[in-house]
């Protein structure tokens, strides 16, 4: 008998707390599961914690409480953009102006919507509208005069620079924390090959 209430007092104590944590809460609000401890899914590894912010309207007609929880939207859904700053309205959302920003780390393209900006400008634009947030980790391209992609590329935040080729995509291992990377002239996204002799 005291084996037992030694049993119920273990798993009481010790097991329940553990098990508990890894069972899924459902929300009336979301379908699918969430955990207890933290979100399981990396969300691109997109953080929003603790962010603080305005709400924003996606073109999927929901509100997402700040810039940062559309960007995890995006994760799931990449034809997702920005609609406009605020609540949506319900049954007329308006549809979006200009593409949600993509990581230039994901190597994601960015459509422009508009002929006359291009694909760098546009979405150093959305980034630049997202980061007003405060706390919000948004990567911000930088441009050449002529709209083309800067070289270098670097996140202000991590410290992180990279290379990226011309039309924005990061050259595989020229990431450096801290410094700015050697890009060689003509950056390609071919990795690179053996010696030649």
């Amino acid at each position: 008998m005291l084996l037992s209430g030694v049993l119920v007092l273990t798993f009481s104590c010790f097991l329940a707390p553990l098990l508990l944590c890894y069972l899924p809460e459902v929300s009336a609000q979301k379908s699918g599961s969430r955990w207890l401890i933290g979100d399981r899914d990396s969300h691109c590894g997109i953080s929003c914690s603790r962010t603080l912010g305005k709400s924003v309207c996606g073109s999927d007609g929901r509100s997402y409480e700040t810039g940062c929880e559309l960007q995890k939207a995006r994760c799931r859904d990449k034809t997702l953009t920005l609609a406009h700053r605020g609540r949506c309205r319900a049954k007329s959302f308006q549809h979006p102006v200009a593409p949600a920003p993509t990581s230039s780390l994901e190597g994601r393209d960015v459509e422009s919507k508009d002929a006359s900006q291009s694909k760098c400008r546009s979405e150093r634009n959305v980034a630049l509208e997202l980061s007003r947030r405060p706390q919000e980790a948004i990567f911000i391209p930088e441009c050449n005069e002529d709209g083309t992609y800067a070289q270098v590329q670097c996140h202000t935040l991590t410290g992180y620079c990279w290379c990226v080729t011309n039309d924005g995509k990061p050259v595989s291992g020229s990431s450096v924390h801290n410094r700015t990377p050697v890009c060689s002239e003509s950056v390609t996204d071919k990795p690179p090959g053996p010696p030649t002799t």
